[in-house]
């Protein structure tokens, strides 16, 4: 009785997807190399910088709440703990940490915590869960969190100004401002400042 009925639920119900529709592709770089996300034998969550502007995600510890398994909370002011899966270094002084944190490709991580990046101008954070050292060196054992950053563009220039203000309660007041110029110097050269 429970089956037919869910079946005929199932039989109701009314998809809205078109033929020519066309899925878009991910591409990530997660090997050194850009490859599509279905073409690779491992977990990639990415995600857009433009998606992350749309969702409100405005720190890594944010970004941290859409992927499953990841884990990233603040220590020190400038500075986060990074866990995959429940995998930590477990907080000792000194200790290499677990995970690994990379600005573009360069790495990040630092014994005892991973700074705190502050994202901005960027074109995808990629979240890689289980041991990634053998791409991403020995503080990777339970995965490794890539910030890529946009990169400069030869054929416009551009600029884009943020400006951003909060309120604490039982607190003071808090504004933040972030600016990101593009300029092309030649046909092949460009140059990308983002603050």
């Amino acid at each position: 009785m429970l089956v037919s009925s869910i079946a005929a639920a199932l039989g109701t119900t009314s998809v809205g997807f078109s033929y020519g529709a066309e899925i878009e592709e991910v591409v990530v770089t997660a090997r050194q190399r850009a490859e599509s996300s279905q073409d690779i034998p491992m977990m990639v969550q990415s995600i857009s910088g433009e998606e992350m502007e749309k969702r409100g995600i405005t720190t890594l510890e944010d970004y941290a709440r859409f992927v499953a398994g990841l884990n990233i909370s603040t220590t020190t002011p400038g500075q986060n703990t990074i866990v995959f899966r429940g995998v930590s270094d477990g907080g000792g002084f000194l200790v290499d940490p677990t995970a690994a944190i990379y600005l573009d490709e360069q790495p990040m991580s630092v014994t005892s915590a991973a700074p705190d990046v502050y994202p901005i101008d960027l074109a995808r954070v990629e979240a890689l869960a289980g041991p990634q050292s053998t791409l991403y060196g020995a503080s990777s054992q339970s995965g490794a969190v890539r910030v890529i950053t946009n990169k400069p563009d030869v054929t416009e220039s551009s600029a884009n100004v943020g400006f951003g203000v909060g309120q604490t309660r039982n607190g003071g007041s808090s504004h933040e401002v972030d600016a990101t110029i593009n300029v092309p110097l030649s046909d092949k050269v460009a140059i990308r400042l983002s603050g």
